[in-house]
């Protein structure tokens, strides 16, 4: 089977983002229930929870919903219990990998085929058969001793069981093309909030801080795919914190379609210089999760959080501060930066962990220029391309990597 390769999509507001119109913002989420007309009511709830004035007086806010119009792939939700699956198979995409992918058909309520030939992507293979089975792990294990006969037979006797064959699950489908592929099994008590609702949750609540801090926000970065995304919301003021040192406050946002956690809202910062380079992004602390079983009012008030901020702002300028950012890093820290990077899981291969460790240049230190904040900016500025996990995994902790260099330095 062919591997497949879905869009990612991109925007970094360099400068100029422009605002953008309510109705821009409204059509995002409507398309959700013009699709889906049973999404109605839960979206309804939604614009009623999070109010949008008529301007969104959000630098970049435009471009960051043109961006996520621009994912124009069909979805669809269906609950499924394990009697309406049909045709199950393990098949390989021609990558190279020995990695099995869940192959099957779906049957209508008459019993015929309804959809044919779906494939699973991302960690669907997994989900499904823990969701009906509880039954990756053997899986995975039959399948790598070319045991897949013997794997098939035993879902088969699984479908065969009453109990557990009536078990409903919600299962979320994506179309490319002529090919229908399965992204996700979740709950049926699941609640849908995609990327657009996320995005619109977001400016919502940023728009509501700006009025009442009286501060101008730009939503400065954008990463999209059909399942996920993050955007990245900055004060447009800069606070210097010493000579050449710019401290950069803002918000986080991300989201995930795929069932594997909660949309996070974080606070983040950045450095950088006065002419804006040797920059890099730091994720700081989490000020709410939200969860996809939360009703709409329940996350409205989980995010009134965010009217924290100006207290996350003291704290930041505090940490930032403690930090010695023209100090030349030892060779102790490049050891310890190193040997955290090869430590890390979530996100991030094996060989992209040995890539980002070959970029750390210790012919620099013989120069005496590589400072903490030139390393950070050289391993920030090289994940930039690598992919959406891999690049939150690694801003998720230059905090602590931060800390402990600075110690080291100062003793």
């Amino acid at each position: 089977m062919v591997k497949l390769d879905l869009p990612e999509r991109e925007y970094i507001n360099y400068a100029n983002g422009s605002n953008a119109d309510k109705e821009e913002l409204l059509q995002l989420v409507d398309r959700i229930w013009e699709v889906d007309p049973k999404r109605k009511s839960l979206i309804d709830k939604i614009k009623m929870e999070f109010p949008i004035p008529n301007i969104i007086k959000i630098s970049g806010a435009k471009e960051a919903i043109d961006t996520f119009k621009s994912i124009d792939i069909h979805k669809t939700d269906i609950d499924l219990a394990l009697k309406d699956i049909t045709n199950i198979d393990f098949v390989k995409f021609a990558d190279g990998s020995d990695e099995y992918k869940l192959y099957f058909s779906t049957l209508s309520p008459a019993g015929k085929i309804a959809m044919d030939g779906v494939t699973a992507i991302y960690n669907a293979t997994s989900t499904f058969l823990d969701q009906y089975m509880s039954l990756s792990k053997a899986a995975k294990f039959a399948l790598h001793n070319d045991e897949k006969v013997v794997l098939l037979k035993l879902i088969k006797e699984y479908q065969s069981n009453v109990d557990i064959n009536k078990k409903i699950n919600k299962l979320r489908f994506i179309d490319i093309g002529d090919a229908t592929y399965l992204r996700a099994v979740v709950s049926s008590n699941y609640k849908l909030y995609d990327n657009d609702i996320v995005l619109y949750m977001a400016m919502s609540v940023i728009c509501d801080v700006a009025s009442k801090m009286n501060k101008k926000f730009e939503l400065s970065h954008v990463k999209a795919t059909e399942s996920k995304f993050f955007a990245t919301f900055f004060e447009e003021d800069r606070i210097q914190i010493r000579k050449n040192v710019y401290l950069q406050v803002g918000l986080r946002v991300q989201n995930s379609e795929l069932g594997d956690g909660a949309a996070k809202f974080q606070t983040i910062y950045k450095i950088q210089n006065h002419n804006g380079k040797n920059s890099f992004t730091v994720i700081r602390n989490e000020l709410s999760s939200i969860y996809h079983d939360y009703n709409p009012y329940k996350i409205a008030v989980k995010l009134q959080k965010l009217h924290d901020f100006d207290q996350e702002i003291s704290d930041m300028k505090k940490a930032v501060s403690k930090i010695s950012w023209d100090k030349q890093v030892t060779r102790e820290s490049l050891n310890y930066v190193a040997h955290k990077i090869s430590s890390l899981r979530k996100g991030m291969s094996k060989e992209l962990k040995e890539e980002i460790i070959n970029k750390i240049d210790a012919a620099d230190i013989t120069k005496k220029t590589f400072t903490i904040a030139k390393l950070f900016n050289q391993l920030d500025s090289f994940m930039l391309d690598k992919g959406m996990d891999a690049q939150v995994a690694f801003e998720s902790n230059f905090a602590k990597w931060l800390r402990e260099i600075n110690r080291q330095i100062k003793n």
